[in-house]
């Protein structure tokens, strides 16, 4: 998988109930609200839950969003991660730890040296600054500067949709798209570069 670090992290079936008559069996049919009651958790075929921790990325592009107290991990009374048995199933070998340690390295590499992705380390890291300090500086001038940078960089210098290109265009051509791409082609390549597909 390629992206951020982890999905969201939602990994339960909910169910709204309604309470009064349909909950109690009470003869009143006045409304007086649901419940959503956890029913079930999904599991993933190697006995993982996706519950908190999601599904973690094998080559992660970095992004701001990542860095946000996001997903069901943040949020109260989350039920914990667990796991079961898991599935009986074939083994592939498409993605073995040395492929996905060259993707990884060749995506890294062109990442260090991509100014978009060079930016956004720069927002990643001012971002960051700000959300681990414990002093606030209380001069107004000052504040709205940072503001006014926490604004800027919020805001994508470049159309994230790729509003300049053909509307019919489904994969708009930007920098996460192009290295999602370049992420495939050296895959296809590696896969290539085997005997079989299946050795």
């Amino acid at each position: 998988m390629v992206g951020d670090t982890t999905t969201h992290g939602k990994g339960t079936v909910q169910n709204v109930v309604e309470v009064g008559a349909s909950l109690f069996n009470l003869g009143n049919s006045d409304s007086s609200g649901a419940l959503k009651v956890t029913i079930n958790q999904f599991y993933r075929p190697n006995g993982d839950s996706t519950q908190r921790e999601g599904v973690k990325s094998d080559v992660v592009i970095p992004s701001q969003i990542d860095h946000l107290d996001l997903g069901e991990a943040f949020l109260d009374n989350a039920l914990a991660f667990d796991s079961v048995k898991p599935v009986e199933r074939k083994q592939y070998s498409f993605a073995t730890e040395a492929v996905v340690s060259k993707l990884v390295k060749a995506s890294q590499e062109r990442l260090a040296s991509s100014e978009h992705f060079k930016e956004v380390a720069g927002r990643i890291e001012r971002y960051l600054e700000r959300k681990n300090r414990r002093e606030i500086p209380l001069n107004e001038a000052v504040l709205r500067a940072e503001r006014e940078a926490d604004k800027n960089d919020s805001e994508d210098k470049e159309d994230p949709l790729g509003a300049d290109d053909d509307d019919e265009n489904p994969f708009k051509k930007e920098p996460y798209n192009e290295e999602l791409i370049h992420i495939a082609v050296d895959y296809v390549k590696l896969l290539e570069n085997r005997k079989t597909a299946g050795n």
